[in-house]
C-alpha cells in the first residue's frame, strides 16, 4: 500500500513507478475531479470511476480485494476512513465476483490498521492489500467524491521489467 497526499506530488513523483505516475496524472491532466459519476477510459488497461457515495459506519462496510488491478483512490471533497491489512490465508470469502468484475468481499475482520483521506490524498491499493474503502470518520455518513483509477496487472507487470 502506498499512501501520498497530490500537494507533494512533484516532489515525490520519481518515487513512484511509472503506472502510478501515469494514473494520478490522469487525475490532473483529465481534471477528473471536475467530471461527473461515471467511468472514464484513459488508455488501454487504465481507467478511473468517478464516485460520489456516502460514507457508511465501518461494520456496515466490507473488506475487498483484486486480482488484476491496482486501485489508486483519491479523495476529492469529504473525509473517507479506509481499513486496510495484509492478505492473510484466514480471511473468509464472503463474495466471490473475480471472474466478472475483479473483486472479493470478506466477512468481518477484527484486526487491521486504518486511514483516513483527506481531499487531495490518495492511497494505492495492490491485490494483497484488502482495504475497506467508503468508512466514515465520524458516526454519521458523510458525502464524499472520490476517484478510483483502475490499473490492469498487465501495466504495473510491465513496470516491474523496466
Amino acid at each position: 500500500m502506498i499512501f501520498g497526499d497530490m500537494r507533494h506530488y512533484e516532489a515525490e513523483r520519481q518515487t513512484y513507478p511509472s503506472f502510478i505516475r501515469r494514473g494520478l496524472e490522469s487525475i490532473r491532466n483529465l481534471r477528473l475531479d471536475e467530471q461527473e459519476v461515471g467511468k472514464y477510459e484513459i488508455e488501454e488497461g487504465l481507467f478511473a470511476l468517478v464516485q460520489e457515495p456516502v460514507t457508511k459506519p465501518a461494520p456496515e462496510q466490507k473488506f475487498e480485494s483484486h486480482e488484476q488491478h491496482v486501485d489508486i483512490q483519491y479523495l476529492v471533497r469529504g473525509r473517507e476512513r479506509i481499513g486496510v491489512l495484509r492478505h492473510l490465508s484466514e480471511l473468509k470469502v464472503a463474495e466471490n465476483y473475480l471472474e466478472d468484475q475483479d473483486y472479493v468481499l470478506y466477512e468481518p475482520v477484527e484486526r487491521a490498521s486504518e486511514l483516513v483521506l483527506s481531499p487531495g490524498q490518495f492511497a494505492v491499493f495492490y491485490p494483497w492489500d484488502v482495504h475497506k474503502p467508503g468508512c466514515s470518520v465520524e458516526d454519521a455518513g458523510e458525502p464524499i467524491k472520490k476517484i478510483v483509477i483502475k490499473v490492469h496487472r498487465k501495466l504495473w507487470e510491465a513496470a516491474s521489467v523496466e
